[in-house]
């Protein structure tokens, strides 16, 4: 607030004509969208109306990525009516479709050693019954597994990504339910400290993954 004053200030001393004021997400409370720092901007309902009375606007920068803090009202609210987007835990299945062929089992795993021979020298009263010794059969498929195919029923959870908050869930705006509780975070009873000239900002549409696959959400990532 007192940079915030600062620079208002310096903008009328030296008469230079401006009508934004911008505030980067380090106004922000941890970077949770929606906030105010605490220490950085205890009054901010006051801050912006001064700047009002001057005719001017405030910009806030909001994206579209939610820190990830079972305290931050929004990131609660919108896992707890499952709308960020989901990641999918890949399983695998047996394929139904997929049999055992009628041949499968025609070989033995075992076959005869066809270079071995009985000793001449032996001598069943004192030795045993000769056995004649196996070898593993070439022909021996193994045993029988079905094709294995990706289970459509794998589970799903929140996809979870890094941006500026650090570990952030990245809501389904593909959901029209989640375009509607977006759009009523931004009316003045929820949105603390902001009045009728209070604006948004939005610079990390893409939605923007730092750690993600082509800094973007993967392209499984389920909507």
């Amino acid at each position: 607030e007192k940079d915030v004053a600062t620079v208002d200030a310096g903008f009328d001393k030296n008469d230079i004509p401006y009508d934004v004021m911008w505030l980067d997400i380090e106004h922000t409370d941890g970077k949770a969208y929606f906030t105010w720092h605490p220490q950085n901007f205890p009054t901010p309902g006051k801050m912006v109306d001064a700047i009002s009375a001057k005719r001017r606007k405030f910009v806030n920068v909001v994206d579209p990525h939610i820190k990830k803090d079972d305290k931050f009202r929004v990131f609660k609210e919108i896992k707890d009516q499952g709308m960020f987007i989901k990641k999918v835990d890949w399983k695998m299945m047996d394929d139904p479709t997929d049999s055992k062929p009628a041949d499968w089992d025609s070989e033995p795993e075992k076959i005869p050693d066809p270079e071995a021979k009985q000793p001449e020298v032996w001598n069943e009263e004192e030795d045993g019954k000769w056995e004649h010794p196996k070898i593993e059969n070439p022909a021996f498929k193994g045993e029988w597994k079905p094709r294995q195919i990706v289970d459509p029923s794998s589970p799903t959870s929140d996809f979870e990504g890094w941006c500026w908050p650090g570990t952030s869930g990245y809501p389904d705006f593909t959901d029209p339910k989640m375009r509607e509780y977006w759009g009523s975070n931004f009316a003045l009873d929820k949105y603390a400290g902001t009045n009728a000239d209070t604006y948004v900002w939005n610079d990390m549409n893409e939605p923007s993954v730092f750690n993600g696959p082509e800094v973007t959400c993967p392209r499984d990532a389920v909507h």
